[in-house]
């Protein structure tokens, strides 16, 4: 053979077959995307590929891409676990499951892979399925109620603000809605009847961005039902109710069973067809359809005869077994079905194909002889061994790399261990006698061996144990939206009100007060005494965010306390106001040392890894090094969330400092994690000639003390330890570089060790605990903060369920994570009873090997237990919250978390980032007791946590016990009591106000004048509902000049729709306030019969400005009087006319564009 093509060769061993049933002995992954490829160009039929679980469909799915247009190749997904699907289901997965099921309505031939439970699942017709599809244009004559309702019937969810996909939210004449074949929502606005505008909008700011002439809407459900389907359900459930019932005495379990069925028949009223109402489906179906009923004709791929045999059968028992539990238990009716076993898949089917890797009393069998490679390394050194291998097998090895980092490491291996290789640039290879390894640039996913013809094609997968990284969930989901509903104001929400204190916000209320209607928030405090805020002046209102948990304690309004209360916050604050401007003022005398710029060998390094920096990333590194380029010392926080980079960036700034001829030290809380930061740092400086060296308790006597040794010396560059680098007997030759991991788990003595040892050297302080944003202002110049708020490209999200505690489903879970060679955290928060559940856990998966951790154990004890976690020795750890800042244990891919009601938010999210750190999906099941009624703060938490499953998301909820752990952490942990009695938004707001008057030596003006100008202005409830009022008087307030004033108008018009005058005459009011704030205008005050304005000294006394002004007024001069007195212009409006507000606009205008004009004069005077 003299030439090759890697993808056709192995197609060409494939006979071409007319036959409706082919048998191959071939491995189930390689030979079926060989099989899928070869059908898919030689034939126009659709292909199903049947296989035995999702694992094996995603591998099939990520290789097809790269070899058939990506469009063509659809993978439908399920949750394997009947009894979970039913508690929980995953959003992600739904809406894939309907994209997928969008695109087999086309007319284009695709392939379509899909598990035995993907296909046996009740899916509605085709008809049904493209009837429930709807298409609206511009123009179009429909009844508004009309759309939401359909919408309503074919899934959505109605929600006050679209955040993500399969929702809408309508206000008055304006209908958002999200559906899956848009990467934005749309926004349909009506006038009367008629759609006067279709339009597509951004999550983040929820303004248009593009106008669209119509619009097709999906489904946001596969759960539908026929009109007569839907009329006839309620009756055919009651019916089968009714049946069941009289054949049992027990009262108890026939009251329990109705009790149920009505809650399903509430959903059913309620058109919510999530997956408790699945179950349903079937019974109610007046003919079953499977999955592939959606196309016309089919060739079909078996992965696994048997395989697929096997899970149809287990499908079939486990479905009816769960149904009967139901039944049992009185969940359920009898009757009911969960899948279409019994509906024909192969009814339409032109060819079979079926795999399996051992066939019995099987005629005509071809053995197809390609598999999956036989080697397979997992570091870069085991790489060596496996083309050593290969070469002495005689075998031709083919390397297909995307990676330019990967190829770039292959060469130079090659090259190390002197190998004749050749760089080709396509997969059609001549070949040649005295070359055995070609290596190829090139996105296809697909590695094979040819025994016979002693062939081996390879990827980053074989070669280094990396995965290629695709989306298996395209489009269907984005990013979570910042600062989630979580912390939104809601009635019951208890706020801070600056001159009043602490009270319970009830509600919006509009009062009419002589003839002017205004809107406040209503506040409740103690002895049940109201205050009503105008929501003019909401900005002295913030919501009350403390530890999570605290009761805050109501304010007294006829009281001094609060007042107290304040004082004693602010001379406090006062005290940390000038520590922290100390700590500058010493920080600017000390000289540090300036890192140079950076050379050819810090971009060597930087591009050497292996993957593509974020854009934070990128931002953080270039904020660090400038920083280490000044002679002040650095003294940076990085912020991230677990497992988004912060190493990364941290080891860019050690070379930096290496490079420069600076040693580095990293200091970490724990030794197994100072352990995992070696190895990787080891991995990563391996092309550089950087002594890298180990000081724990682990390590041997002998081996810390050469250690030490050496760094005293200069062998070692880069020391990486725990407090053992805090040892006085350590020297180091020339330090230039402290790098800090989780500075707040070490303990007050050994942070005063820190400033002791390390005064003048640069430092960077990695933290996953988020720093409050308004915080960071103050701390500049005092500790500068750098954030990582995206997630790493190859990262998949985790995805989140809301389940009852029940044993058999925790037992399924652990079963499928065991079959994934996957490992597991099990949070149990109770040390007493932490045994006691281990030893059940091991009752129902006897072949778990299980480890346990809690706070109360030897600290050794718990490092070595989670050192054998780590290596791999333990398949499931039992632990408190312990594990909430861990290690990185990337085959961890389950987290099962019990009471998860007991957590925080903050915990919950800590807690989950656990797992989903390596590149398969990742699941964590927040389990609750089903017997107990949660709270509403608890339900808020949990489904908080589980909406917001994107990567990044939940960092990005506006998280309060983790914002006032990162503050406290900055501020000393003495601060929290103080932040407890006032909140920390309002604590944050004194420290603010405290460290500005410091730093100008004067007290602070605030310049935000409010005029009292009486004007009927509100926002109705037609137009926003209460909590979108809120956000619409805050977005006003925030206004500070016209433009952006205009610019909010027209977002509130693109969002709303037409603004009503009660609305605009809020703007208006706005508009005077923001005239009221420029230096012409000292003060506009309104009278009985008059407004007056009273202009501001320095513009009054402009030379030549009273000449100026009546010129420019004399329109209107008639109307008004002008005035110098007490060395200031008053002009006063009567309001005799009726466009007297339109006069004072003119006016003020006029004002302020001549102060404008002029004001080069007085600054020249």
């Amino acid at each position: 053979m003299n030439k090759i093509n890697l993808v056709n060769y192995p197609i060409s061993l494939i006979p071409k077959s007319t036959n409706i049933e082919n048998f191959y002995i071939s491995d189930p992954i390689v030979g079926t995307i060989f099989l899928a490829y070869k059908l898919y160009y030689e034939s126009d039929e659709n292909i199903f590929i049947f296989t035995q679980n999702n694992n094996e469909s995603i591998k099939i799915f990520n290789s097809l891409i790269t070899l058939i247009d990506s469009n063509d190749v659809i993978e439908v997904p399920s949750d394997e676990l009947i009894r979970v699907e039913y508690l929980s289901q995953s959003k992600e997965m739904l809406a894939q499951q309907v994209l997928a099921v969008y695109k087999l309505t086309s007319a284009k031939h695709k392939v379509i892979i899909a598990s035995t439970q993907s296909i046996f699942r009740f899916y509605p017709s085709k008809k049904l399925f493209l009837d429930s599809c709807f298409e609206l244009k511009k123009g179009q004559e429909i009844d508004i109620n009309l759309v939401k309702n359909k919408l309503q019937k074919i899934g959505y969810t109605k929600i006050n603000k679209i955040d993500q996909s399969l929702q809408y939210a309508s206000r008055g004449d304006i209908l958002d809605v999200y559906s899956l074949n848009y990467d934005d929502p749309i926004r349909i606005e009506f006038f009367g009847d008629e759609i006067e505008s279709i339009r597509q909008f951004k999550i983040d700011t929820q303004t248009s961005f593009k106008e669209l002439e119509s619009v097709k809407i999906l489904p946001a459900s596969l759960n539908l039902l026929t009109e007569n389907e839907f009329l006839n359900a309620e009756n055919k459930i009651m019916k089968q109710y009714e049946s069941d019932i009289s054949l049992i005495k027990d009262e108890d379990y026939k009251n329990r069973l109705l009790e149920n069925t009505k809650d399903d028949l509430e959903l059913l009223k309620t058109c919510d067809f999530s997956n408790k109402f699945y179950k349903y489906i079937g019974f109610l179906q007046g003919i079953h359809y499977n999955l592939t009923n959606f196309v016309d004709s089919y060739n079909v791929i078996i992965t696994s005869q048997t395989g697929f045999n096997e899970s149809k059968d287990n499908l079939e028992k486990t479905s009816i077994k769960f149904l009967m539990e139901l039944h049992n238990t009185a969940k359920a009716i009898s009757h009911l079905e969960y899948f279409s076993i019994k509906t024909p898949i192969y009814k339409n089917a032109k060819q079979r194909f079926i795999l399996d890797e051992i066939f019995s009393n099987q005629k005509d069998i071809i053995n197809l002889e390609i598999k999956k490679p036989s080697l397979i390394a997992t570091k870069q050194s085991f790489a060596v061994n496996l083309f050593k291998t290969y070469l002495e097998m005689n075998y031709k090895v083919f390397c297909l790399l995307q990676d330019p980092i990967n190829y770039k490491k292959t060469i130079e291996l090659l090259k190390s261990l002197g190998y004749v290789y050749k760089e080709i640039n396509n997969i059609n290879i001549d070949l040649e006698d005295d070359v055995s390894i070609y290596i190829i640039n090139s996105s296809i996913n697909l590695s094979y061996e040819i025994t016979k013809e002693r062939i081996a094609v390879l990827t980053e997968k074989e070669l280094y144990g990396m995965k290629r990284h695709t989306s298996t969930f395209q489009n269907a989901f984005k990013e979570g939206k910042i600062i989630g509903g979580y912390e939104e104001l809601e009635p019951g929400d208890y706020v801070v009100h600056e001159n009043y204190g602490i009270g319970k916000f009830v509600g919006i209320t509009t009062l009419e007060i002589n003839n002017i209607h205004q809107d406040y928030m209503e506040i409740h405090y103690a002895k049940d005494e109201k205050l009503f805020v105008p929501l003019y002046q909401f900005n002295l209102v913030r919501k009350y965010i403390g530890r999570e948990g605290r009761v805050p304690r109501l304010s007294t309004l006829n009281s001094s306390q609060w007042a107290k209360t304040k004082q004693k916050i602010k001379e406090r604050v006062n005290e940390l106001a000038d520590r922290l401007l100390l700590l500058y003022q010493e920080r600017q005398k000390i000289k540090g040392f300036a890192f140079k710029i950076e050379d050819d060998l810090q971009r060597n390094f930087e591009n050497q890894f292996a993957h593509e920096l974020t854009l934070d990333q990128k931002k953080a590194v270039s904020e660090i090094k400038k920083d280490m380029e000044s002679e002040v010392p650095m003294d940076r926080l990085l912020c991230g969330d677990v497992g988004f980079g912060k190493t990364e960036v941290a080891f860019i700034a050690a070379f930096k400092a290496l490079n420069n001829g600076k040693q580095v030290a990293m200091l970490c809380p724990t030794t197994l994690l100072a352990r995992q930061h070696y190895e990787v740092a080891i991995d990563r400086f391996k092309n550089f000639d950087f002594g890298i060296g180990l000081l724990t308790r682990l390590q041997k006597d002998k081996t810390n003390k050469d250690t030490i040794s050496k760094l005293k010396n200069g062998e070692i560059n880069f020391a990486i330890g725990t407090h053992k680098l805090l040892s006085d007997k350590l020297i180091f030759k020339g330090l230039g570089l402290l790098i800090i991991d989780e500075e707040q788990r070490f303990g007050v003595e050994q942070k005063e060790k820190i400033k002791e040892k390390f005064t003048n050297i640069d430092v960077l302080t990695l933290s996953a605990t988020p720093i409050p944003r308004t915080l960071q202002s103050t701390l500049i110049g005092l500790k500068t903060v750098s954030t990582i708020d995206t997630p790493p490209k190859e990262r998949m999200p985790i995805q989140t369920y809301v389940i009852p505690f029940d044993l058999e489903v925790i037992k399924e879970l652990i079963k499928r994570e065991l079959s994934r060679q996957g490992q597991i955290f099990y949070v149990h928060n109770e040390i007493a009873s932490i045994y006691n559940i281990t030893d059940k856990l091991q009752a129902i998966v006897p072949e778990c090997r299980i480890g346990i951790i809690h706070a109360k154990m030897d600290k050794e004890e718990i490092e070595n237990t989670m050192f054998e976690f780590y290596e791999g020795q333990i398949d499931m750890l039992v632990a408190t919250s312990i594990i909430e800042n861990g290690i990185d244990v990337r085959n961890a891919n389950l987290m099962l978390i019990e009471d998860a009601d007991h957590f925080g938010l903050a915990q919950l999210y800590q807690i989950k980032g656990r797992v989903g750190r390596g590149d398969k999906m990742a699941f964590a099941y927040l389990m609750v007791d089903e017997h107990k009624k949660l709270n509403e703060n608890a339900k808020k938490r949990l489904k908080a946590i589980q909406d917001f499953t994107e990567l990044g998301s939940g960092y990005k909820i506006s998280q309060r016990d983790l914002l006032i752990r990162g503050a406290g952490d900055i501020l000393g942990p003495e601060q929290a009591g103080f932040i407890d009695s006032i909140g920390i938004d309002m604590y944050i707001k004194i420290l603010n106000e405290t460290v500005e008057e410091k730093k100008n030596n004067e007290t602070l003006v605030r310049n935000n004048k409010i005029t009292d100008i009486k004007l009927d202005g509100y926002i109705p409830s037609t137009f926003a509902n209460n909590s979108n009022k809120l956000e619409l008087y805050q977005r006003i307030l925030d206004c500070k000049s016209l433009d952006k004033l205009n610019l909010l108008k027209l977002d509130i018009k693109d969002i709303y729709g037409k603004i009503p005058d009660k609305v605009e005459t809020l703007f208006i009011k706005k508009e005077i306030d923001i005239y009221a704030n420029d230096p012409s205008i000292d003060k506009i005050k309104e009278f009985e019969t008059n407004i007056q304005i009273t202009l501001s000294e320095r513009f009054s006394n402009i030379n030549g400005i009273a000449s100026e002004l009546f010129t420019s007024l004399i329109a209107i001069i008639k109307d008004i009087s002008i005035k110098y007195e007490d060395r200031k212009i008053k002009i006063t409006i009567y309001k005799n006319k009726n466009d007297y507000i339109n006069l004072l606009l003119k006016i003020l205008e006029v004002v302020t564009k001549l102060f404008k004009l002029r004001k080069g004069d007085i600054d020249e005077n």
